[in-house]
């Protein structure tokens, strides 16, 4: 299956934000990651967050019932610097492989 490009994986986080509602971002994780993983995303990625902090927790009122069993985290975004946004995609994913093993 070819990978998406970052393009149009932007293009697909300004939809899920739209769907959403407002600014809030909502990932979608296949695990939840450690408390001390959270923090360290906060302390890396502040400067994506509008206001509040990166949070993990259930789906929220507004998601459709989409995978409710996933984990998520969730934000209110900037909604700029698309490509720290990718950067942010890429720990999380690292952290998720580090937490399988």
């Amino acid at each position: 299956m070819p990978k998406p490009t970052d393009d149009a994986l932007m293009q697909s986080l300004d939809r899920l934000i739209a769907e959403v509602g407002g600014d809030k971002l909502v990932l979608r994780m296949q695990r939840p990651l450690k408390d001390k993983q959270v923090d360290a995303l906060n302390d890396e990625f502040a400067s994506l967050v509008k206001k509040g902090r990166i949070e993990q927790g259930a789906p929220l009122k507004n998601e459709c019932d989409e995978h409710p069993e996933l984990p998520r985290l969730y934000f209110d975004s900037t909604k700029r610097d698309y490509g720290t946004t990718r950067m942010l995609i890429n720990r999380i994913n690292e952290y998720d492989i580090q937490n399988a093993r």
